[in-house]
């Protein structure tokens, strides 16, 4: 997807069980359809630790903008300390740059305080609609989000390198080759499915 948008479509499922068999079968589906599964397929869900987010990809690699997304919505949906007020400056100013609702957030992190689990997918807009009603047909709870692409990788690459905080901002005026080859560098490190192996506690269904 090159353009100046990412769509991203989220499924609210019940638990991270209907996630998994909606991965399974969303998967089945696309490879039906298209001939293809997708390039990558993002879960998150509450774990005993904490939020988790997996990304779940084909022999093509994760996808340009599946795990950038996945890395932010991560970031925006971890629970808040009781008490604490006010979200820091960097998440602040991702909100605003990503143009997105603070109140659909606090919904799926509600669901997500709740045991359910999301399943995330990055779109062109003609996959949309057909994706839409596979995954609602599948018992999802669907919501789209409509990202800048070039603020989306400005965010995952500030978040990779652990920058986003009060001095973080964006600059639309940035080259966005340079923020492209710098997320490529944080893609390779970041998601290989190695780094998912050294805790199989997650469910016992060797995914999570």
């Amino acid at each position: 997807m090159a353009g100046q948008d990412v769509l991203v479509l989220l499924a609210v499922f019940n638990d991270i069980t209907a996630a998994d068999h909606a991965v399974d079968g969303y998967w089945d589906w696309s490879e039906r359809i298209t001939g293809n599964g997708p390039e990558a397929i993002g879960v998150l869900v509450n774990l005993e630790r904490g939020l988790d987010a997996q990304l779940i990809g084909d022999e093509s690699g994760f996808g340009t903008e599946t795990g950038p997304a996945l890395d932010v919505f991560e970031a925006l949906l971890e629970s808040r300390r009781p008490g604490d007020e006010e979200e820091g400056m960097g998440a602040e100013q991702l909100i605003s740059a990503l143009s997105l609702d603070r109140n659909a957030l606090s919904a799926l992190r509600q669901e997500l305080n709740l045991g359910r689990a999301i399943l995330l997918l990055t779109l062109s807009e003609g996959e949309l609609e057909a994706a839409k009603e596979q995954l609602e047909a599948l018992g999802g709870r669907t919501t789209l989000h409509t990202l800048p692409r070039a603020s989306l990788l400005q965010a995952a690459a500030a978040l990779a390198g652990d920058d986003l905080d009060d001095d973080f901002f964006f600059d639309e005026d940035e080259d966005e080759e340079y923020v492209v080859e710098e997320f490529e560098a944080f893609e390779e490190d970041e998601y290989a499915f190695d780094d998912y192996d050294d805790d199989d506690s997650y469910t016992d269904n060797g995914r999570y």
